[in-house]
């Protein structure tokens, strides 16, 4: 499974992030957040962009799931 998540690098996304990352049925995850992190995390593929400005739908593309926070 791919799933993305927005807002990835608050308080809440990075605690989603490790459980996604540590369930085994996920597969990949595209961290999106305004400012990608230099932090590298398990099937974690980073995206910097801002959900009010930003086209997100090729983010989208593949997913199975989004979690927007």
């Amino acid at each position: 499974m791919r799933v993305a998540v927005t807002g990835a690098t608050g308080n809440v996304g990075t605690s989603v992030l490790a459980a996604l990352a540590a369930d085994a049925a996920v597969s990949s995850i595209v961290g999106i957040a305004r400012r990608a992190p230099a932090v590298a995390l398990p099937k974690v593929e980073w995206r910097a962009a801002d959900v009010v400005t930003d086209d997100l739908v090729p983010l989208f593309e593949g997913a199975d799931a989004v979690v927007h926070l």
